[in-house]
């Protein structure tokens, strides 16, 4: 579906043959790693990807996915852009990483059964000072964890590492842990910390990278903000603020904005990702 929405999505632009500057994207929860695979198949790796996956009004609601005034379920959304000036982008999570690190010994997409030959649920239990005690042997993890996810070293940018987030959702009868993106067995995991603070200021330092990743002629004249509709229910609330972040580093450029249930886009050119509670800034130029 990824591949055939890559491709109609170029043609319907009149643009065969030519590569889009970016593709945006809306997909169902559950496959984004093999959507992204089907677009790298027609546009190959260095078209950056970015968008989100499908919200609903609660977290086991239906979820659907609008295309020109018409809703579907279960379908891969995709836009090829072509504007006239040249585009900047980045992607964040703005957690920090914590002292906890393991690998995976047992996996199975985005099942965990085990960390470090243990049950998973128990060793995360153990990191966060008994975070999950009221879940262990079944239950919904996604408020308790959203500050405390996991996280994937995914390269460098610069001397700063980054890490792909994984948002921990659910325990089951075994004390093995459901998650939102998929995981193998032998990657390394890492404990990562956030705090209501900084959900809310870090969107305002994504706005600032991809401005910094920008041609020195740049001159932002609109931007697309995707913002994890995990981290927002966290900070609900506050969530005007997180708008003036925004504002705070672009002024009067309008921007568009959508929360999520997953997020999609590159760290660094050439590695499109998916990923949980991040943020993706994408600014379209003069």
């Amino acid at each position: 579906a990824g591949a055939r929405a890559a491709q109609r999505a170029i043609d319907d632009a009149g643009r065969a043959g030519e590569l889009p500057a970016l593709l945006w994207l809306t997909a169902q929860t559950g496959a984004e790693e093999d959507v992204l695979l089907g677009i790298e198949d027609v546009v190959g790796p260095n078209v950056p990807v970015f968008g989100g996956s499908s919200a609903a009004n609660s977290l086991d609601g239906r979820q659907s996915q609008m295309e020109r005034g018409r809703a579907h379920e279960g379908a891969v959304l995709l836009s090829a852009l072509y504007p006239s000036g040249e585009i900047s982008y980045a992607f964040s999570s703005g957690y920090v990483p914590s002292e906890h690190r393991c690998r995976v010994t047992r996996a199975a997409g985005r099942r965990l059964p085990e960390i470090d030959g243990l049950p998973a649920a128990e060793v995360y239990n153990r990191w966060t000072g008994g975070l999950i005690s009221a879940q262990l042997g079944g239950g919904s993890i996604l408020e308790q964890s959203a500050l405390r996810p996991l996280g994937r070293p995914s390269g460098w940018i610069g001397k700063v590492p980054q890490f792909l987030l994984i948002h921990p959702s659910t325990v089951e009868k075994d004390n093995s842990m459901t998650l939102s993106a998929n995981i193998n067995e032998g990657d390394e995991l890492v404990l990562m910390h956030g705090s209501r603070e900084s959900l809310i200021g870090r969107v305002r330092s994504v706005v600032d990278a991809a401005l910094e990743a920008a041609p020195p002629s740049f001159r932002a004249q609109g931007a697309l903000v995707i913002f994890c509709a995990g981290c927002m229910l966290a900070v609900r609330d506050d969530i005007e603020r997180v708008a003036q972040g925004v504002i705070a580093s672009l002024g009067a450029t309008p921007f568009l904005g959508r929360f999520t249930f997953g997020e999609q886009g590159c760290f660094i050119r050439g590695k499109n990702q998916h990923a949980n509670l991040s943020i993706g800034v994408i600014l379209l130029g003069h």
